[in-house]
């Protein structure tokens, strides 16, 4: 038996402190902070726009002048310092000022702030619900190298969230992803190969995906390839190894792992006593 596919788009499981758990700011010191954030993003923006210009008008040569690395270094401090802010205001629920930073900042290119701004538009978290925007957000850190903005596009284009359906764009995204060790991109590639959704049913390659998952502790990818093994599915039958990614996966309390590890000790039971 193989498990089916029931991914959602991802996102990180912040706990959020409702109004009874958050204390009252002083209000000088957020006076200052909104103060010093207001005046971190003019500067950014500035430092942005002013590079811009610079650069139309400069030929392109090789950079090694210390003030140049100077600069570059207090940009990525600014950016760093923003980011912590935006993700305090996020985890706290304060969704507006997280949200201009995170706008700020996925204007500029920042992966990470482009995928938590999708987070918001996804989510609804500080503006309304559009999964269109949300979609477009993931996609431009995915295109970036964010790994899980590249898994969520998968299970966008597998579902239809926020743009049209296609498999052929979910197995590339998911590619992407898993080439990269996402574990949940590398179970639903086994998952696409082992039953032919959108290419070519291939349980070799679906064996392939889901040991790389399982060698990172994926219990449904432990259970997977060593239902593989043991039916000799796509890769050679060893019953013994089969048993070994059960008990791994049961280890973790996946209920299908627990189930075929008691069915073959009834199994092995009852072989037993009708020997005797």
């Amino acid at each position: 038996m193989v498990t089916e596919f029931t991914g959602k788009v991802m996102r990180r499981n912040h706990k959020l402190l409702n109004q009874r758990e958050m204390k009252r700011p002083d209000y000088l010191n957020h006076a200052l902070s909104m103060w010093f954030r207001a005046c971190a993003l003019i500067t950014l923006s500035w430092f942005f726009s002013f590079q811009a210009s610079a650069a139309q008008h400069a030929p392109r040569e090789i950079v090694s002048n210390d003030m140049t690395i100077a600069s570059e270094l207090s940009r990525h401090s600014l950016t760093n310092y923003l980011h912590q802010e935006g993700l305090t205001d996020y985890e706290n629920g304060n969704y507006s000022s997280s949200l201009s930073i995170f706008r700020t900042l996925a204007s500029l290119n920042h992966t990470a702030a482009q995928y938590y701004l999708a987070n918001m538009y996804f989510n609804g978290y500080g503006v309304t619900h559009d999964a269109a925007q949300a979609m477009l957000w993931y996609e431009r850190a995915a295109e970036l190298g964010h790994i899980q903005s590249q898994y969520n596009m998968g299970v966008a284009y597998a579902k239809g969230i926020g743009i049209g359906s296609d498999i052929s764009q979910a197995i590339y995204w998911w590619r992407r992803a898993a080439l990269s060790g996402n574990t949940d991109a590398q179970f639903n590639l086994g998952l696409v190969y082992s039953k032919g959704f959108g290419i070519n049913k291939d349980l070799t390659t679906a064996a392939r995906w889901w040991h790389k998952a399982a060698t990172q502790g994926d219990a449904a990818a432990q259970f997977n390839l060593g239902t593989l093994y043991a039916n000799g599915d796509g890769v050679g039958q060893n019953l013994e190894l089969a048993i070994e990614l059960w008990q791994q996966s049961a280890q973790q309390g996946f209920s299908h792992a627990v189930d075929a590890l008691k069915s073959l000790s009834l199994y092995q039971f009852l072989g037993n006593n009708q020997k005797k």
